[in-house]
């Protein structure tokens, strides 16, 4: 009996493999590049994600209950330095320095003084002045409005910090961009401050360095979860081509385009492979010619678009190329896999000029719990569960082919 569509199921499969694929496939420094070119998100969409994550963590809330506890017993410096006042005397009075004005004024109302000033410009303080403004900013940075409902509590957050910075200890008190961790170190003495120490450096790693350890809760929870069930399905049949391609003999390598677009893969074997995840075939080819369906589009004047299939996989010496269309529905009866067909079939007429020198199979259908078995044909059709098969079927073909 074919296993139902389990949304749940597959993200907890996609989420660990993505994950991995991401910490591989970029240095650091690349990740949130290489993210939001897979996601097609907006630059900057992935420091928003990590703002409103951080926004709505309990450790959040922490420590902006540590902030008014510090507040309320923050410690003060106490400085002395000399000053004249007129009419009383105020702390210790320098009594030499006090004789001599009095006597060059004619004044004896005057003294020299050293009153103690208490000031709050202390380490521990700007330990709560840093973590106040992280917080305040989250709200800015993750651009989210009040009538959404994790907005509303992103806002919240940032009106509590913001309630906070007006507090008048905090009014002379040093803005800093940034503590030393040595620095962070020493305040572990004082009461309170673990929760503000800890906000502090997930707030530096997770939104001005993009760290990918702070990042991980980001990737697995708030960036795949809203996708479409299309996405994961996608998702999934991508990891599983790579993972049957790997049983072949192919080694897997990453490499990063970041901007104009991310290959899902690269692997090196027999065949010299890059996998690419939602790209035309001209684009991928570099060509411009504009294809069947482009020219019908000008010809027509209608506005400009691209088919763009799911996977290619694509290698120059020797020549191969594979259209991978995936297809998933939650309709009862349907038969995703034949509409995946149609579109596979699309693509390939719509490409025929150019695809004529490289060998069959030139197209692959994943459909979830397609009623199919792969057989050798120009378009091979697989269900989710017979993709090692399909894919051998299909490297033994080009084997076979000398071009």
């Amino acid at each position: 009996m074919a296993e139902p569509w389990n949304r749940t199921s597959v993200l907890a499969q996609v989420q660990k493999r993505l994950w991995l694929y991401l910490r591989s496939s970029a240095q650091i420094e690349h990740i949130p590049a290489v993210a939001e070119g897979l996601f097609q998100l907006q630059r900057g969409q992935l420091r928003r994600l990590a703002a409103a994550h951080l926004a709505l963590l309990p450790e959040t809330a922490k420590a902006l209950d540590a902030a008014e506890r510090v507040l309320r017993e923050l410690p003060s410096s106490v400085i002395r330095s000399e000053h004249e006042l007129v009419g009383a005397a105020r702390g210790q009075v320098n009594w030499q320095q006090t004789q001599h004005r009095q006597l060059a004024t004619a004044d004896p109302t005057r003294f020299i003084c050293r009153p103690a000033e208490r000031r709050y410009d202390t380490p521990l303080a700007r330990l709560v002045l840093l973590a106040l403004r992280q917080i305040s900013g989250l709200g800015p940075l993750a651009m989210l409005k009040d009538r959404e409902a994790a907005g509303a509590r992103i806002n919240e957050v940032c009106r509590r910090a913001d309630r906070l910075l007006n507090h008048t200890k905090l009014t002379e008190v040093t803005a800093v961009a940034f503590l030393s961790e040595r620095t962070l170190e020493s305040l572990h003495r004082y009461r309170h401050t673990e929760p503000l120490i800890e906000f502090v450096r997930s707030a530096r790693e997770a939104i001005d360095l993009l760290h990918p350890d702070r990042l991980q809760s980001v990737i697995t929870t708030q960036l795949l979860a809203p996708a479409s069930n299309d996405t994961l399905f996608e998702m999934l049949a991508g990891f599983e081509l790579v993972d049957a391609l790997i049983a072949q003999g192919y080694e897997q390598r990453f490499g990063l385009i970041t901007g104009a677009g991310v290959p899902f893969a690269v692997l090196r074997g027999p065949h010299n492979l890059t996998m690419w995840w939602q790209r035309s075939i001209w684009g991928v080819l570099g060509d411009k010619y504009l294809g069947r369906y482009r020219s019908a589009l000008v010809a027509s004047h209608m506005p400009l678009g691209a088919l763009r299939p799911d996977f290619l996989l694509l290698s120059d010496l020797p020549p191969r190329l594979l259209v991978v269309e995936v297809k998933q529905t939650e309709v009862e009866g349907a038969k995703p896999e034949r509409r995946g067909l149609l579109e596979a079939m699309a693509y390939l007429h719509d490409a025929g000029a150019r695809i004529g020198i490289f060998p069959d199979p030139q197209a692959l259908v994943i459909g979830w719990n397609a009623d199919a078995t792969p057989g050798f044909n120009r378009t091979v059709v697989t269900s989710q569960d017979e993709i090692p098969e399909a894919v051998n079927l299909i490297l033994e073909a080009w084997s076979n082919t000398s071009i």
